[in-house]
């Protein structure tokens, strides 16, 4: 997947100004804003997506990558339909997890859900499978989210801040599957917070490349002395 001079505008907010990126395969790559950047401090205040909040930018270049939003200019080249999951979870209410299964297994045309009831133990929500998807609390519904984006294999997975609601244990889950696809040949974006957790994973560690997005351009981040890209599980 390669964007070159994407640009995009909402109103007179230009978000992305010429943003430059690529992702191969085999590769994962990170993007985080200039002030959730390695090395620089920055309180944690979530803000609603859309063009006013903060991330705007790095939401926006997700759907972009992933197919789910035009660029205003530049050039976006995918080799194959994204697997996307949004920075917010997105359940039918009316519906129970394997209901929902069941539905991207029709919208995939997959013969039969046996994948994503892998990826729900991975996560540790195989427990889920016949609870109603109004009963989740934000954890568990973002495990869902992130295996209905995986379920159907995809060459090129977008992920939108997907680690905000998991906790530590779930987390560790969650890089131990991306790593996973990763190192099957598969291209990997991940738009968000970046948090060093050293001991267990760290996804600057983990990395091929962390890039950071400011006023709208992608630059290279500065990692921490010491830290480097490095391919493996998230053991």
């Amino acid at each position: 997947m390669r964007l070159t001079g994407v640009h995009k505008t909402y109103g007179r907010r230009e978000v992305l100004r010429g943003a430059c990126l690529e992702v191969p395969a085999g590769a994962l790559v990170c993007v985080t804003a200039a002030a959730d950047a390695p090395g620089r401090s920055a309180p944690h205040r979530p803000a609603p997506e859309g063009a006013g909040s903060r991330s705007a930018g790095r939401t926006t270049l997700a759907r972009i990558a992933a197919g789910r939003l035009p660029a205003d200019r530049g050039r976006v080249e995918r080799a194959t339909a994204a697997g996307f999951c949004p920075q917010q979870a997105v359940l039918n209410d009316m519906l129970t997890v394997d209901e929902h299964l069941r539905y991207f297994q029709a919208t995939y045309r997959l013969r039969d859900t046996r994948r994503a009831l892998e990826l729900l133990d991975q996560l540790g929500a195989g427990h889920l499978r016949h609870e109603d998807a109004a009963s989740l609390d934000p954890t568990s519904r973002q495990k869902v989210n992130l295996t209905l984006a995986l379920m159907h294999d995809p060459a090129l997975l977008v992920l939108d801040d997907p680690c905000q609601e998991l906790d530590r244990e779930t987390r560790r889950r969650f890089w131990e599957v991306v790593c996973g696809l990763r190192d099957q040949g598969r291209s990997v974006l991940v738009v968000g917070r970046l948090a060093p957790e050293p001991g267990t994973f760290d996804s600057l560690r983990l990395a091929d490349a962390v890039l950071e997005l400011s006023e709208g351009r992608l630059t290279p981040a500065r990692r921490p002395a010491g830290v480097g890209a490095a391919r493996g599980s998230a053991a």
